[in-house]
């Protein structure tokens, strides 16, 4: 009787210790990045104008290390134009564009490529990211130069502006809505 419990006893331990090494070996399906999980930081140059866009990818799909030399992720920009691309860490990849973006317009980000990470993750190709670049913002006027020639108004932006563009769009109006001369 001891031996048969004995018997039983190890034979009900050894089939939980293989349903518990079968149920460790099964494949583990790989994590696929929703594209729409992707968010993009813009990079500015001196005149405001996106030069760089930072393509967050919330997984380490990339090197542990990067040298920051440009490698070919298939990656391209519509409207189309040409980008070079570099792996900024593990997690994130830094499109630069030929020239750079303007203000207040929408782009799309094409990945051309499987983008896959050591632990199986992947952003398939053909994941596609919109964004649209952030407009001027006009934070503050302030008055200034009375008692002088002429009055004057200092405008504070969020990001440099172009002078051109500063001349182009700025109008100073009565308020009747007349426009007031003005020389920027």
């Amino acid at each position: 009787v001891v031996n048969a419990v004995l018997a039983l006893f190890l034979l009900v331990h050894a089939w939980q210790t293989a349903s518990v090494a079968a149920a460790g070996s099964k494949p583990v399906d790989p994590v696929v990045v929703d594209a729409s999980a992707l968010r993009i930081e813009p990079q500015f140059d001196g005149e405001g104008l996106a030069k760089a866009l930072v393509v967050q990818l919330g997984r380490d799909l990339g090197p542990a290390q990067s040298d920051g030399e440009p490698v070919d992720l298939g990656v391209r920009l519509d409207p189309e134009q040409p980008v070079l691309t570099t792996w900024r860490n593990a997690h994130s990849v830094v499109v630069a564009p030929a020239r750079p973006l303007g203000r207040a317009r929408s782009f799309r980000v094409v990945f051309g490529r499987d983008l896959v990470g050591a632990d199986g993750a992947r952003l398939a190709a053909g994941a596609v990211v919109p964004f649209t670049t952030p407009p001027v913002q006009l934070l503050q006027v302030v008055p200034g130069g009375e008692g002088g020639p002429a009055a004057r108004l200092d405008c504070v932006f969020d990001l440099p502006v172009a002078k051109a563009a500063a001349q182009k769009f700025l109008q100073v109006r009565t308020h009747a809505g007349e426009p007031v001369p003005c020389t920027v």
